[in-house]
């Protein structure tokens, strides 16, 4: 499996943005069932692109900061 890029993230969005449910990447073509499908293949990218960003809470990125004396 090819690298997850940010330009594949982008991609995801101007889908999303227009409605379209077709995206093209380096890596081929995949038409979503949903906009609500379209999202969630967005946040997984984003969590396998940087794990570290933390989980998400209704298509929005949390992290929690910690604090050390």
């Amino acid at each position: 499996m090819p690298a997850i890029t940010q330009d594949d993230i982008d991609n995801l969005d101007k889908a999303i943005a227009s409605g379209e449910l077709t995206v093209t990447t380096r890596n081929g073509t995949v038409t979503y069932r949903s906009i609500s499908e379209l999202k969630d293949a967005r946040t997984h990218l984003l969590q396998v692109l940087n794990p570290q960003r933390g989980r998400t809470f209704g298509g929005v990125s949390v992290s929690l900061a910690r604090f050390d004396r």
